[in-house]
C-alpha cells in the first residue's frame, strides 16, 4: 500500500467511528436536555471543589504542622471550599447562574465602554458605525444574560449539541469517503 499500514487505517477508520457514535450521542443528550446537562456540570464542578477543599483539610492532619500560617490558611480556605460545594450541589445551576451573571456584567461594561469610546471616533474613522453596532450588540447581549443566566446557558449547552451532531455528521461523511478512497487506493 503506498501511504502505508494497512492496519493503521483501519484504525483509524475505527477510531473515527467510535468519535462519530460518541458525539451523535452526547450531542442528542445536550440538545434534547440542556438543563440536565446543566445540573450534571454543577456537580463536576462542585465535586471537584469539594476535593480539592477535602485535600487542603486533610493535608493539616496528614502533615502535623499547626506551626505555619500558611498551613492554618489552606485548613480554612479547605473547609470554606467544601462548605460552598455542598450548597453549589444543593443547587447546581446556581454556580452557573453567578459565572453568567459575572459575563454578562462584563459584556455590559465592556459594550457600554466601547460605545462611548467609538463616538469619540465617529468623525475621525469611516466605518465607526460597525463598530458602534457591534458594541451595542455586545451590550444587549450582555442585559440578556444578566437578566435570563440560566436561560442563555441552556441556549449554549442545545448549540454544543447542535454542534456536536453537525461535526458527528461531517465526520461521517468524510470517513466514508476516506474509507472509499482507502479501498481504491488498495485495488490499484
Amino acid at each position: 500500500m503506498i501511504l502505508g499500514d494497512d492496519h493503521m487505517y483501519k484504525t483509524l477508520l475505527f477510531n473515527k467511528n467510535v468519535h462519530v457514535i460518541a458525539s451523535l450521542l452526547i450531542g442528542i443528550l445536550l440538545l434534547a436536555f440542556p438543563e440536565e446537562s446543566l445540573n450534571i456540570a454543577g456537580y463536576i464542578i462542585t465535586s471537584i471543589v469539594f476535593l480539592v477543599g477535602l485535600a487542603f483539610v486533610l493535608r493539616l492532619f496528614i502533615n502535623k504542622t499547626y506551626q505555619s500560617k500558611l498551613d492554618i490558611f489552606y485548613f480554612i480556605l479547605g473547609i470554606i471550599m467544601m462548605v460552598i460545594s455542598v450548597a453549589i450541589f444543593l443547587n447546581p445551576t446556581w454556580i452557573i447562574t453567578a459565572i453568567n451573571v459575572v459575563v454578562g456584567f462584563l459584556l455590559v461594561v465592556n459594550g457600554l465602554s466601547n460605545l462611548i469610546n467609538i463616538l469619540y471616533l465617529k468623525n475621525k474613522d469611516a466605518v465607526w458605525w460597525i463598530f458602534a453596532a457591534i458594541s451595542l450588540l455586545i451590550l444587549i447581549l450582555g442585559i440578556v444574560v444578566i437578566i435570563n443566566p440560566i436561560g442563555v446557558a441552556k441556549f449554549i449547552i442545545s448549540l454544543e449539541g447542535l454542534s456536536l451532531i453537525s461535526d458527528t455528521i461531517i465526520t461521517f461523511l468524510i470517513t466514508r469517503r476516506m474509507k472509499r478512497f482507502l479501498i481504491e487506493l488498495k485495488d490499484n
